[in-house]
């Protein structure tokens, strides 16, 4: 089964997030950025394929008039797969005349408002996604707790290759879910394409916890967009 994420989300197999900034930088499709904002700006690259970005909030410095199809060190999205329709900015702040982003890491940029950007926050994303599944380096410090503390206790889980969670609400640094039993096993075939939620009461509710999703910065959990 593949997914596509992201947020975001649900992945064809993508790399794993994180690299680091050297002269072989490479853009891949979820990539570093010192902060992760309010949500994500998607951009409709076939309605606006050249995006003017701006030092300030007022438009009166152009910083770059940037080619969709050539990511680079100095600008990339968070999100990036043109393919599968990824070409997603973090965003900082949205007012009337203008989005807040980031490009890159940590440079703060400004772009004008158009019907070819959608901002995303991450709870919409999230709460509406097929389901969310921990990182791989995070699942040992990111365990399924009772409550929404780190100090609360343990529910233990099976530790599987391929694991998914059906998103009940984002509360914070914190995800309240149920664990998905159905998926990535033979049961799955029957509701192959249906988000979590249509299947997600066959499960037990002893699996019922809180993960976290963020942390300094960063993402912990890869987000189901869709089938």
């Amino acid at each position: 089964m593949r997914f596509y994420y992201l947020f975001i989300l649900a992945f064809v197999v993508f790399p794993a997030f994180g690299q680091d900034h050297d002269d072989e930088f490479k853009v891949k499709y979820e990539n570093p950025t010192n902060q992760i904002g309010i949500g994500l700006l998607k951009l409709d690259y076939y309605q606006n394929p050249v995006v003017e970005i701006f030092n300030d909030e007022n438009f009166e410095s152009k910083y770059a008039d940037w080619n969709i199809e050539a990511p680079n060190m100095e600008i990339y999205p968070k999100f990036y797969e043109l393919d599968y329709g990824a070409c997603d900015f973090v965003c900082l702040e949205a007012t009337k005349n203008y989005y807040k982003i980031l490009i890159g890491f940590n440079q703060v940029k400004y772009v004008k408002l158009s019907d070819s950007w959608t901002l995303i926050t991450w709870k919409n994303l999230i709460e509406n996604s097929y389901g969310v599944t921990r990182k791989r380096d995070s699942r040992e410090s990111n365990k399924l707790r009772s409550s929404n503390s780190e100090d609360s206790p343990e529910i233990p889980l099976e530790l599987k290759t391929h694991e998914n969670f059906c998103v009940i609400s984002l509360e914070g640094s914190w995800l309240n879910v149920k664990y998905d039993c159905i998926y990535a096993t033979d049961k799955y075939m029957e509701f192959e394409g249906e988000p979590c939620s249509v299947y997600i009461d066959k499960c037990e509710n002893d699996k019922i916890g809180w993960v976290k999703w963020k942390e300094n910065g960063e993402l912990l959990v890869k987000i189901y967009l869709r089938p």
